[in-house]
């Protein structure tokens, strides 16, 4: 969470008084509906297969992955693990790190709602101050 932090507040510094920041996450919510402990692809007449495995850790606090590709017979194994966020707890972190909330959505379409139909967690936000001309 700490880096989480670090991360947004460089983003903040970065930007320019009025400057824009999006960002676009699978949000907690939206994982808790769809969410399958694994799931397999194949391509192209079987000379590709992947096989994801997923388990959530920490009281949905983070997602553990683990990647194994079969590729023309070898095999190569990922492990990408990350940390969740619902709506509230990404809003109140951009808060804290300085910005203001413009919208949150649900997809990429400036319509659209963080309910419980969303494909995406998207929040816009902006640095507060007046840009110079």
């Amino acid at each position: 969470l700490s880096d989480d932090k670090k991360v947004l507040r460089n983003i903040y510094s970065s930007l320019k008084p009025g400057g824009h920041f999006v960002i676009d996450i699978m949000g907690k919510e939206v994982l808790a509906r769809i969410f399958l402990k694994s799931s397999v692809w194949f391509e192209e007449d079987d000379k590709f297969i992947m096989v994801e495995a997923r388990e959530i850790k920490d009281d949905w606090s983070w997602i553990k992955n683990r990647w194994i590709l079969i590729e023309n017979g070898k095999v190569k194994a990922y492990n990408v693990d990350h940390r969740l966020y619902s709506a509230t707890e990404l809003k109140w972190l951009l808060q804290e790190a300085g910005f203001n909330i413009k919208k949150i959505y649900g997809e990429m379409n400036v319509n659209s709602s963080y309910d419980n139909n969303a494909k995406r967690l998207i929040i816009h936000a902006v640095k507060p101050g007046k840009k110079k001309k």
